[in-house]
């Protein structure tokens, strides 16, 4: 109990704050408390007292301050845990960050960088998307200007050939041989296409 009721003695005070005598003398010798010789005598000496009133709140957070410090100063430096950005709600961020002892300002600042890389991560997802829509569309308008260019040039090479004769069996033969030939050329240019395709797709990976 202190001698007085607001004057502590370094003992009474480190008893009160349930901290050491050494801490108490510490932050004398730094300022951060204030001790006054008293009046009264003990065993001839006249001691020294803390005024509870004036240097308590102070002392206080001057504790808070050193707990914080420690805190971080004994965490494990090891990378933030990787929450699944699509499944994990913010709020988990921050309960969990809380639970392993993060400060309420780290478990904040986890849960604004896990939502940051959720943003990004939604932006490049539509990015992504609106790039293969827009490459398929182009892929596939080549590849109708292709049909329609070989199956515009059957009549051009049939046309004579057809006329010249009188059999519609032989009629029949030659459009049929000329639309399987036509056919082949449009599937060994479309294949070529394709591996053009894959080709200027490989050549944009390296380049990244």
């Amino acid at each position: 109990m202190p001698i007085r009721e607001k004057y502590f003695t370094i003992d009474e005070w480190a008893e009160h704050f349930q901290v050491k005598r050494t801490l108490v003398r510490d932050s004398i010798r730094r300022g951060m408390l204030e001790i006054k010789r008293g009046k009264k005598k003990l065993h001839g000496l006249r001691i020294r007292y803390i005024n509870i009133e004036t240097e308590g709140p102070k002392f206080k957070e001057y504790l808070t301050y050193l707990r914080e410090k420690a805190m971080e100063t004994e965490s494990p430096k090891v990378p933030p845990p990787e929450y699944p950005l699509d499944t994990t709600k913010p709020s988990e961020v921050f309960d969990q960050a809380r639970r392993q002892g993060m400060s309420l300002h780290q478990a904040k600042a986890m849960k604004e960088v896990f939502l940051a890389k959720r943003a990004k991560l939604n932006y490049e997802s539509a990015l992504g998307s609106l790039v293969q829509i827009a490459d398929l569309m182009a892929s596939w308008e080549e590849i109708g200007v292709t049909i329609q260019k070989s199956l515009l040039a059957i009549p051009d090479r049939t046309s004579q050939l057809v006329a010249s004769e009188s059999s519609p069996q032989k009629c029949h033969e030659i459009i049929l041989r000329e639309v399987r030939y036509t056919l082949q050329n449009l599937a060994t240019d479309l294949a070529n296409m394709a591996k053009s395709k894959e080709q200027e797709a490989g050549k944009d990976e390296d380049e990244d």
